[in-house]
Formats: structure tokens, sequence, C-alpha cells
């Protein structure tokens, strides 16, 4: 019997990419579905991608470092003069009246990594490296003893998330590492590649020990409809979201831009009122 597993990753609120992604999944036929984290932020997508995603009833689910960025605005760790801190509470205080406590403890409580059993292999699944769900350790260009770490507990292929990139390598064993990419945040570097916005996903294909295939996926979607969600809840930061999703380009590290809006915004106040409701 062969096993045909999505692997989603990277979703960053965007509900629109996901439902294409998962209504693709049905038609692909796919058995399983494992998540590799980072759901939330900076969409405005909330409890709608957590219903979505517990009705394919996933049997993994890994906590990225987005995860932990919405769970430390939830406990109120905001550093107010950090940019970022803002743009991300500002962001999560959207969302969070969503969620119930039993929601807010399942997210807390999601590992950082994973070892799945298939038909034979032993598969680790990480949103980054097996002690660290953040960081730039494991771009395309790092070096090889970087993805090695993948192995610290040995295993025959090694599912990883986090850097939004669809990727297909080895360890300096032969083991297998696989990327596939972001739902809502696609990234390429490559200037005739990184335009392409659809959606990326992959499904493992094995079957009698082996493994059969990996299908990089890329599905379209409707993004003026996720623009009208964004707007419907009057997504703090819309510009850059908007700018995101047409181009790729991120604000979330740079503090001059962020700087600038949270001021014009009294983004600090309005935080700092929703943290104290």
């Amino acid at each position: 019997m062969k096993d045909k597993i999505a692997l989603l990753a990277d979703v960053h609120g965007n509900s629109t990419a996901l439902e294409s992604v998962l209504k693709d999944c049905e038609h692909r036929e796919v058995s399983d579905y494992w998540i590799l984290g980072d759901l939330f932020l900076p969409g405005p997508g909330g409890k709608d991608i957590l219903k979505n995603l517990r009705a394919v009833t996933p049997s993994a689910w890994i906590r990225g470092n987005w995860d932990d960025c919405f769970s430390d605005v939830v406990d109120k760790k905001i550093d107010f003069d950090d940019p970022t801190d803002v743009y991300v509470g500002m962001l999560a205080s959207v969302i969070i009246p969503q969620f119930d406590q039993a929601d807010i403890d399942f997210f807390k409580k999601m590992p950082i990594q994973r070892i799945k059993k298939i038909a034979g292999l032993n598969i680790s699944l990480t949103h980054n490296l097996p002690e660290i769900n953040y960081g730039g350790q494991l771009h395309p260009s790092s070096n090889q003893s970087e993805f090695d770490k993948l192995f610290s507990i040995e295993n025959d292929i090694a599912v990883y998330a986090h850097i939004h990139h669809q990727t297909l390598r080895y360890s300096s064993n032969d083991q297998i590492i696989i990327n596939p990419g972001s739902i809502g945040q696609p990234f390429n570097g490559w200037k005739h590649f990184k335009h392409d916005r659809r959606a990326h996903y992959a499904i493992l294909e094995v079957e009698d020990g082996c493994l059969v295939n990996v299908d990089f996926r890329r599905i379209s979607y409707d993004v003026e409809k996720e623009l009208k969600r964004a707007q419907e809840v009057n997504l703090p930061f819309y510009n850059l979201y908007e700018e995101m999703l047409y181009s790729g380009k991120t604000y979330t590290h740079d503090a001059v831009v962020l700087g600038d809006l949270i001021e014009k915004n009294n983004y600090k106040e309005r935080l700092a009122d929703f943290l104290s409701s």
C-alpha cells in the first residue's frame, strides 16, 4: 500500500492559500498530513486555519518560531522598544480573541521535533533544526555541515520548513532532506522565479519501505480574496501584507519601515490597550 503524505508548512495566516492547497490534497488522494509549523501571522487567518487543518486530522504537528511568537503575545511578553515585537503583537491581537484556552495550550505543547515511522522508514520532522526552531542555518546556500545536524537522531529522511524554499538534497551520508516550501509566503531568490507567488507544499509517497516520489506542488489561489479577508478584519500593517503577497518582500526585521508605521498608527498604545484589556 502506498502512503501519500502532505507536507504543509508556513501557512503564515494565509487562509485562502491553505484552502486551495487542501483542495489539491483531496484531489491527489492524500492519506495523511504533517504540519510543520508557523500557522499564523502576518496574514489575517486564525481559527479558520486551525479548523481547516483539524478537519483533515493530521497525524503530526510541529511548532514553528512564529507559533512561539504568537504564544509570547498571549503571555504578554512584548518588548515595546523592538519594532518587530510591536509588529507581531499587533498582528496577533487580531486573532487571539478567536481562540479558547484549549487552543492556546495545544499550540504551546506542539513539539519542535517528531520522528514518524512509515513503511520501515524513520522520518524526522522539524521546523528548523531539531533543537531550535528559528535561525538561518538551513538556507539552500548553507554549508553541508549545517544540514547534517538534521540527523542528530539517526533517521532516513529529514523534513524541515522555515526557509519557505522548496528543497531536495542529501546529507553527507546520503540521507534525504526535504523542504516543502511555504503555503503562505513562498520564496525563491532567483530573478526569474521569485515572482511566482503560488502556494508551495509537497507530497511524500512511500511504499514497501521505499521512498517512491517527492511531488513538489505549486498551487494558484485567489490573492484578491485573501486581501479582502485582511481588509475585513482591519489587519494592522495591511499595506505590507499586500506588498508581500504580490512581490514576496517582507519587512519583519526592517526597524525603519516598521517604526514609521508604528508611530503613524499609534500601534504601541493600541497594543498596550489590548494587552491590558
